[in-house]
């Protein structure tokens, strides 16, 4: 059953991991069908499954041999791995969903430096969906949190206004102890 799971979160990777990357780009955003963004040749379904035609291509694109970025390959994985996670830990559809919408922010955010407002929105729509026990007071932290996080950005611009609006999204399902070494690991890595 986990290989079920895998192939199904690898299969959501591929598409977050597409979608982020033609966020930003209208000549690709028009496209049905999976193109090369080099070549924009159309890609046939075999080398559209994921893990397995970018192992088997070795990485390039079947028509033009120019590199298919390794990130691709590593959404795949996470994505599948993650929902296996989420399932061996008995977790809903909703703790997925939030699961696929962070990957999609991160990605988004990587390859074009911001995070979608849609990606805020389906925080707050899969918090209130999970049917929290103190909504109200909750809501009120993550304003808190914004307001705050918005004036160090004002002050310092130690922040962007993109990172404050999605620490206060995630703050929906954190305690300030949690936030706080959130923040902390964000720091670290960027």
């Amino acid at each position: 059953m986990n290989i079920l799971y895998f192939l199904f979160g690898s299969c959501l990777g591929s598409w977050i991991c597409a979608s982020a990357y033609r966020y930003d780009l209208p000549e690709l955003k028009k496209k049905k069908r999976s193109i090369c963004s080099i070549c924009h040749h159309k890609l046939p379904f075999y080398d559209l499954i994921p893990v397995i035609s970018w192992i088997h291509l070795k990485g390039k694109c079947r028509f033009c041999h120019h590199e298919i970025p390794f990130d691709h390959l590593l959404c795949e994985i996470l994505c599948g791995l993650l929902i296996v996670l989420c399932m061996y830990l008995n977790h809903s559809l909703l703790m997925c969903s939030l699961i696929c919408v962070l990957v999609y922010a991160a990605y988004t955010d990587m390859y074009h430096g911001l995070i979608p407002d849609r990606c805020h929105v389906l925080i707050l729509l899969i918090y209130v969906l999970s049917e929290p026990y103190d909504l109200k007071n909750q809501i009120i932290f993550s304003l808190c949190v914004f307001c705050v996080l918005y004036l160090i950005a004002y002050l310092t611009q130690a922040l962007g206004y993109g990172d404050v609006k999605y620490i206060s999204s995630m703050s929906l399902f954190m305690n300030l102890y949690a936030l706080s070494w959130m923040i902390k690991i964000s720091y670290f890595f960027s």
